[in-house]
């Protein structure tokens, strides 16, 4: 049986690009039976556009102020949820508190080489890793950050079950302590 977790509880995502974040946190949502979110879906669809046209046309300062403010609403929603974040989305440090203050944070990654081989199928799609080489830069700049943050998975080798099961021992694991 799976754990039921409060209606009101908050999973955040969080991991560098291509650790597994969207699957995971679909998978994870099934089994909890909350609603899934994905954050940067979520400014696609208000903007009308991909993220990919808003870095184009707006710039990245543009896109991050978007992505706080999607992050914050829903972070200081009422409702519970699981939610996809971005690469880059807990780099900005009211994010990051909102986050830490209104749910479980549980961070996915992976070695450098896996992720390079998962961005294989999606080269061009991210606007801030849109090649290898881009990728490598952008995850040896935010190493430190991935590494500071909550409830890390290595998702290498894993399926997306196995992931979402590994998130769901880590909500169960926080649900015990508070009681």
């Amino acid at each position: 049986m799976v754990f039921k977790c409060p209606e009101d509880t908050k999973i955040y995502i969080s991991g560098p690009p291509f650790s597994g974040k969207s699957a995971t946190a679909a998978k994870t949502a099934e089994h909890l039976e909350l609603p899934c979110y994905d954050l940067d879906l979520l400014i696609e669809e208000t903007e009308g556009t991909s993220i990919r046209e808003i870095f184009r046309l707006s710039g990245e300062s543009h896109f991050r102020e978007l992505e706080s403010t999607h992050l914050r609403r829903l972070a200081h929603s009422s409702e519970g949820f699981v939610l996809s974040l971005g690469g880059g989305s807990l780099l900005d440090k009211r994010n990051l508190q909102s986050v830490l203050s209104t749910g479980t944070v549980v961070t996915l990654f992976a070695p450098v080489r896996t992720l390079e081989e998962r961005s294989a199928a999606e080269i061009g799609s991210r606007p801030l890793a849109a090649d290898p080489s881009a990728l490598r830069i952008l995850l040896a700049s935010r190493e430190s950050h991935y590494e500071g943050l909550p409830n890390r998975i290595d998702t290498a080798g894993m399926t997306v079950d196995e992931a979402a099961a590994a998130v769901l021992k880590i909500i169960e694991r926080e649900h015990q302590t508070r009681k």
